[in-house]
């Protein structure tokens, strides 16, 4: 077995909810297997052998299941899982061959081993098949109470199948488009020139170095791959500030899916700490292709939240230093100091008593002498006539 026993929970396919009735589950199901996805590549006429085990998780009950296959391929909306039908020339489900039969018993913390035997018809065109074996509990009745919902989980086995000829030119056959790159999030265009200056505005202007950037990818070619590319975030300068990876997800024919690069590597103060034009490059791999499939989107970056923060601090310490200053300037005004006597009780002084303090300039202050009234001097007899004699 390659991997390890895989949960109900993580399983791929998605789990789903069917009968309900008005049952309640009473006893708790269980149960994994030991592959959930295959990717195989034949020619036409070729045969592989393919098996897996599931295995009872309960200790309390045994499990009756029962096995199908049909058809499956995503929803280009919600990126889930839709079951689809095809001629009888192109249904695959019709190529495989099991050994033994499709309903068993797992007994409690048993396991039970399937075997398919896949045969490609030598007329089956070339091209990309997509096949799910479904895995359906057939619960008896005392598995359940008498009231509330009935829910029997569903687990489902994915095989991607690539029919490929012998000879067939495959770097024709893997084919991409990105019909869209852009940060994640919202991005605002109110700076003049702002569009111009990044190639038409594609993203606008964020108020951050972006967290993830997403892209919707076509795969425009006769078979599915997986998605392999790097995002790399470099400003005005030209230097690197920021890598992305892009999840490994498949991309089926004719599908566009939407893929989304995150990184944890910058905090939300780092991300904030950027300010100007930066550009983005998206890189896909695509399968016999030298080159990548090359996306690119410019954006402005200009922390708003973390601006208005910083100015609100500084006006803080502006408001509050403007206090100090102006509670020292009101302590620098020198007060008015009651005489103290220095004689003692008979008028005479005593020159062991302390001086009176002296007025005390502070910093940013100035004392200001005043100057002596001058006493006016007495005239003598003829200046005072003189000066009767000019009134006169």
């Amino acid at each position: 077995m390659k991997r390890n026993l895989i949960l109900l929970a993580v399983v791929l396919s998605t789990v789903y909810g069917i009968l309900y009735t008005s049952s309640a589950a009473a006893a708790e199901v269980g149960f994994s297997v030991s592959e959930s996805l295959f990717d195989i590549s034949l020619p036409p006429g070729a045969e592989q052998e393919v098996q897996l085990v599931v295995f009872n998780q309960s200790n309390a009950e045994p499990l009756p299941v029962h096995l199908e296959l049909t058809l499956w391929g995503l929803n280009d909306d919600t990126d889930s899982i839709e079951f689809t039908t095809a001629d009888e020339a192109l249904n695959a489900a019709r190529w495989f061959e099991l050994a033994g039969t499709p309903d068993f018993i797992l007994q409690p913390t048993g396991e039970h081993e399937v075997v398919w035997n896949i045969s490609v018809p030598p007329e089956a065109p070339a091209g990309s098949y997509l096949v799910m074996a479904r895995f359906i509990p057939a619960l008896p009745e005392h598995y359940f109470s008498e009231a509330g919902p009935r829910s029997v989980p569903e687990l489902g086995v994915l095989f991607f199948i690539k029919v490929v000829p012998l000879g067939f030119e495959m770097a024709d056959s893997y084919r991409a488009s990105i019909t869209s790159f852009q940060p994640q999030g919202r991005g605002w265009k109110f700076i003049p020139g702002a569009e111009a200056a990044a190639k038409a505005g594609q993203a606008g202007v964020y108020g951050s170095l972006a967290s993830a950037f997403q892209a919707l990818v076509k795969n425009e070619g006769l078979y599915f791959f997986k998605a392999q590319g790097t995002v790399e975030v470099r400003g005005w300068w030209g230097r690197q500030v920021a890598h992305f990876v892009l999840p490994e997800k498949y991309l089926l024919p004719g599908n566009t899916r939407q893929l989304t690069a995150q990184s944890e590597t910058e905090s939300w103060f780092k991300r904030r700490l950027h300010f100007g034009l930066y550009h983005a490059q998206l890189a896909l791999a695509v399968p016999n292709h030298d080159l990548p499939v090359v996306s690119e989107v410019s954006f402005w970056v200009i922390p708003w939240d973390f601006i208005l923060a910083l100015l609100a601090v500084a006006g803080a310490i502006i408001a509050s230093r403007r206090r100090v200053w102006a509670a020292a300037r009101a302590l620098a005004i020198p007060q008015a100091i009651s005489p103290i006597d220095h004689s003692d009780s008979y008028g005479i002084i005593n020159p062991s008593l302390p001086s009176p303090p002296k007025a005390r300039s502070w910093p940013g202050t100035a004392s200001v002498k005043k100057k002596p009234k001058r006493t006016p001097r007495r005239l003598s007899e003829k200046a005072r006539s003189r000066r009767r004699l000019i009134q006169d």
